[in-house]
């Protein structure tokens, strides 16, 4: 009988195959952060080019009408018993007032400059509606992830105009920044140089869970003293410091903050909810607290007696970016603000005529 042939082997041992796999699994761990770096990068890239897009209308628009935005309109009208008559609040945001800037004449012309704009606030409210909701890209940064255009839980605005130190969201006589309520400032009124004031920082929406950090507003303090605060930056022993009221309402901010894990209230998800709406919290901020700032670990606190970011006395610069926030500013340049800015400079920097001396080295 002829003897056959061993027949040849094909396929892998198991022991083959598993080293493999682990060689693989070694790849893709190390290739998965470099992929999601420069993702991050192409996202901050993006966040950067939003911000300098602002920059460019507002300071396009001081240029057509001498002065910049309001941080809100003064002659909207509408009330939500249905009685048309003036309203202070809840009215179209200086991001609305810019949208010709921005290439979004449609949206702008949608828009009933002579209605207040509001959910619930009528005839202003259903007929802004369409133009309110609109998504509208130059206000979302592509890092946040959680922005909403349509629902009851709608978030549609990640950059906000500064208020520089002011903590009095309806003070009508001026503010330390650039964005007042009732009263607009031409370029002749930053005093500290455009380079060395801050116009715009980006913020994360709200978060519907009661307690997350950078993305939760808390109020319910009653500690409403605190809106009587032009601004809370004070001397003390030769350096600069806040007010002794104002870091009470911060600790009871961090006291409602506290309490929310165990009975999720005094809390809000309503952060960047309207781009067109200029309500502190909604579309301003001020630069009291430090961005992303870990001692005061919520997004904005208001001080009297309801929760909610709109209207509130701190508002806080956020972000999910690595290590700070992208920060607009006068000038029209965006800088990168870490988060381990000291406060002073940070304070300086949301003033326009402080007259504080600010190196470049120093944030």
């Amino acid at each position: 009988m002829m003897a056959r042939a061993p027949s040849s082997r094909f396929g892998f041992t198991l022991i083959e195959l598993l080293v493999g796999i682990a060689i693989i699994a070694v790849l893709i761990a190390l290739l998965l952060p470099a992929v999601q770096t420069a993702r991050e990068v192409a996202r901050r890239s993006q966040c950067i080019n939003n911000l300098k897009q602002m920059g460019l209308a507002a300071n396009t628009y001081q240029s057509a009408n001498q002065s910049y935005p309001l941080r809100n309109a003064t002659n909207t009208l509408g009330n939500s018993f249905g009685v048309i008559a003036p309203s202070s609040w809840g009215n179209f945001s200086g991001q609305a007032m810019m949208l010709p800037y921005l290439e979004q004449l449609a949206i702008f012309n949608a828009c009933n400059f002579n209605l207040n704009p509001s959910p619930g606030f009528h005839p202003g409210g259903p007929m802004n509606t369409s133009a309110l909701n609109a998504r509208i890209s130059t206000f979302l940064c592509p890092s946040d992830g959680l922005t909403i255009s349509t629902g009851a839980g709608i978030r549609q605005n990640n950059y906000h105009g500064s208020m520089g130190t002011t903590t009095d969201p309806w003070y009508a006589g001026g503010v330390t920044g650039i964005f007042a309520h009732k009263i607009s400032y031409d370029v002749s009124a930053v005093l500290d140089g455009t380079s060395n004031t801050i116009m715009w920082s980006e913020a994360l929406v709200g978060s519907n869970n009661p307690r997350v950090y950078k993305r939760t507003a808390v109020g319910g303090t009653g500690t409403s003293h605190i809106n009587n605060m032009l601004n809370p930056v004070v001397s003390s022993s030769e350096s600069q410091v806040l007010s002794s009221n104002v870091l009470s309402g911060l600790a009871a901010c961090n006291e409602v903050w506290a309490r929310a894990a165990r009975t999720a209230t005094g809390t809000a998800s309503n952060r960047g909810q309207f781009w067109g709406i200029g309500s502190p919290g909604f579309t301003f901020f001020n630069t009291v607290v430090t961005p992303n700032s870990k001692q005061y670990p919520w997004s904005a606190c208001r001080t009297d007696t309801h929760p909610g970011s709109d209207y509130s006395s701190f508002i806080n610069a956020n972000s999910n970016h690595p290590g700070g926030v992208n920060v607009g500013f006068c000038d029209g340049s965006v800088k990168f603000i870490k988060d381990s800015i000291s406060p002073p400079v940070y304070w300086a920097l949301g003033t326009k005529a402080g007259g504080e001396v600010i190196s470049s080295d120093s944030y």
